[in-house]
């Protein structure tokens, strides 16, 4: 499930900050709407709303990779915090 939610936060992302400009075809502008890979099967290498859905996406994995980062720090804490450190090893002998 942490996986999905975190796609669900980069896809997010990358159309937060995808602007695609007024008068773009409407092939291009569903195109790079759906996902940088779609943008990248239509449009030419260099096409400024390629290179504008590019940095899109790299934004939306930089904002997705700090969540995950936070979440995972929070986890270790807790851990760190609730699981007892002083734990005495028990020591079971079997007879033979």
């Amino acid at each position: 499930m942490g996986i999905a939610v975190l796609g669900s936060l980069a896809s997010l992302a990358y159309r937060l900050h995808l602007d695609v400009p007024a008068g773009t075809s409407p092939e291009a502008s569903a195109a790079v709407e759906d996902s940088l890979a779609t943008a990248s099967a239509v449009l030419e290498p260099g096409d400024p709303l390629l290179v504008q859905a590019q940095q899109a996406f790299t934004d939306g994995m930089q904002i997705t990779t700090v969540v995950a980062a936070a979440v995972l720090l929070v986890g270790a804490a807790v851990a760190w915090r609730k699981i007892p450190a002083n734990r005495t090893a028990v020591l079971v002998e079997h007879g033979g």
